[in-house]
């Protein structure tokens, strides 16, 4: 069983301690391989240099979209992007 976030909300990121927390926007249950259920977990949280070790697999369709940053009370467009990818052994509030 695995979980599908389709999309995140917003999020903050501790760029000294690497720690993130992201709202899911849109997320799916995977069950036998295939897109089920619709469930709804609050938020996807963890460590970046912990989640680069649970890297399974990689897609090859990265897409990058114009998004609004706000960053000490200042609202600035930038860029942001990934492709699809498998992680193992997550955390999700719910």
């Amino acid at each position: 069983m695995g979980l599908y976030i389709k999309k995140l909300g917003g999020g903050q990121v501790n760029s000294i301690t690497g720690d993130f927390s992201y709202s899911v926007k849109e997320a799916y249950l995977i069950e036998n391989g295939k897109i089920t259920l619709p469930v709804n977990p609050k938020s996807f949280v963890g460590k970046a240099s912990e989640i680069l070790t649970k890297v399974e697999l990689i897609g090859d369709d990265l897409k990058f979209k114009s998004v609004n940053c706000l960053k000490g009370g200042q609202l600035i467009s930038c860029f942001a992007g990934s492709p699809t990818f498998l992680l193992n052994n997550l955390s999700f509030n719910y």
